[in-house]
């Protein structure tokens, strides 16, 4: 792994950052942060005591736990910060994203939140059945329908959960349909009676 940093500082209170010096090949995360570090304060320490930060590109020496000048960049275009001219600019309008953001799907995170606040359920259970957009889709098409969806989430998690498990199969290659857990009654259940037929098969 080779890993080049920028870093630029700005005092408190002040919207423009400074002058950036460039870490350039840094070979792992553990001397990235070092570096990035020692870099942050030595360009406080500049500034603090009077001086004016360089833009160049600096080295780190892990054995010395610094970096060091290894060229000067004194203009912004060694930087290569300049427009590619065979790329137009792309202007999105407000009514292009607007439109955009309605045709979105729902994404896991907002989901999850949803859910929870929709069929009473605690943020672990959300999590697990968001684990894939199918199981979450199976799930909410049973609890919309069931009279306690959370009853719902609690079987698919624990009882039916372990079964499918121990069958080797995942949530998502049940042989348990949502309608038969919705329909479900004591003492025969539907779901059950799916569970032992694929048991049988096995």
């Amino acid at each position: 792994m080779r890993c080049d940093a920028n870093v630029s500082v700005r005092p408190r209170g002040q919207e423009k950052f400074g002058t950036k010096a460039e870490v350039k090949n840094v070979n792992s995360f553990r001397f990235i942060r070092a570096a990035l570090e020692y870099e942050i304060e030595r360009q406080i320490e500049v500034i603090e005591s009077g001086g004016k930060v360089m833009q160049e590109t600096r080295l780190w020496n892990s054995n010395e736990g610094r970096t060091y000048s290894m060229r000067s960049k004194e203009q912004a275009h060694d930087y290569r910060y300049f427009p590619e001219p065979d790329l137009p600019p792309l202007i999105l309008t407000p009514e292009y994203i607007g439109e955009t953001e309605k045709n979105l799907i729902e994404l896991p995170e907002a989901r999850r939140a949803r859910m929870v606040s929709e069929y009473d359920l605690n943020e672990k259970d959300a999590r697990t059945l968001t684990s894939s957009r199918e199981f979450a889709d199976r799930f909410e098409a049973a609890a919309r329908t069931a009279k306690n969806p959370r009853r719902v989430a609690n079987l698919l998690l624990s009882e039916i959960g372990g079964r499918v498990k121990a069958l080797g199969l995942e949530q998502e290659n049940s042989p348990v349909s949502m309608a038969g857990i919705v329909a479900g009654r004591r003492p025969a259940r539907r779901w059950q009676d799916q569970l032992k037929t694929a048991q049988a098969a096995f």
